[in-house]
């Protein structure tokens, strides 16, 4: 019996911290960037206006030293308009809207974010004898490149260091809401100052200017597909609570 009893405050006793280090998600700032993974593939062929869209965070993010979003956490939003390619519809059209967090425990708050960048998923390097970046995490595009795509029609370049081992570092595990800074993380990683899509061939990202906050992907070859697991920076908008 007083074994179980000791249990029980030790277990009270982690729960109680575990709370008092994570803070109010709604004290998320503006323009913090979260880094995050897609759930699950979207595709404007049979995507529908009102589908939910979901990305997890792959980082915590932290604000005055406490995490107010741990790693896990999702943020939700749904399509907002998608255009599927074909003979009447040259462009492919996948407009998302990003407009709450939803974190461990079912906690839900109302914000909106919209995507800065996007990039293939992550994916590990086969292990090669001849391989001198073996395990890395590197981000596949179209035939495997890391050439970057647009953002309202300006260049958006991926690494510069995909080919220097010595900058294969592993990916930041946090990052700080109020500076909105990471540290770099390896090739084909997006950081907080990734901007537009790097490495997908034929896609290109714009804001709804004038609009509601929402993000536009375009293709003129084909239907826009997110895969599950691709990456996206989202941004948070609005006014800072």
């Amino acid at each position: 019996m007083k074994k179980r009893a000791i249990a029980f405050l030790s277990a009270f006793l982690w729960a109680a911290i575990a709370v008092t280090q994570t803070s109010d998600p709604s004290s998320l700032a503006k323009d913090t960037m979260l880094q995050t993974e897609l759930a699950k593939t979207v595709d404007a062929k049979n995507a529908k206006p009102g589908d939910e869209v979901t990305a997890r965070l792959t980082q915590d993010v932290l604000a005055k030293g406490k995490v107010i979003l741990p790693r896990g956490s999702k943020v939700i939003g749904h399509v907002s308009e998608v255009q599927a390619h074909g003979k009447d519809h040259p462009e492919s059209r996948l407009v998302v809207v990003f407009d709450k967090i939803a974190v461990k425990g079912g906690q839900e708050v109302a914000r909106s974010f919209v995507i800065a960048a996007v990039a293939p998923p992550v994916v590990l390097q086969q292990p090669s004898v001849r391989s001198d970046n073996m395990g890395v995490p590197q981000s596949m595009g179209s035939k495997g490149n890391l050439s970057g795509g647009t953002v309202s029609g300006v260049p958006s370049t991926g690494s510069s260091d995909a080919r220097n081992p010595a900058r294969a570092d592993t990916a930041s595990p946090r990052i700080n809401a109020e500076s909105g800074s990471g540290e770099s993380g390896p090739p084909g990683v997006l950081t907080s100052a990734s901007r537009g899509v790097v490495g997908m061939e034929g896609l290109s990202l714009d804001s709804n200017a004038g609009g509601p906050p929402a993000s536009i992907l375009r293709s003129t070859k084909k239907n826009v597909k997110l895969e599950g697991g691709t990456q996206l920076l989202l941004q948070a908008i609005g006014a800072e609570p």
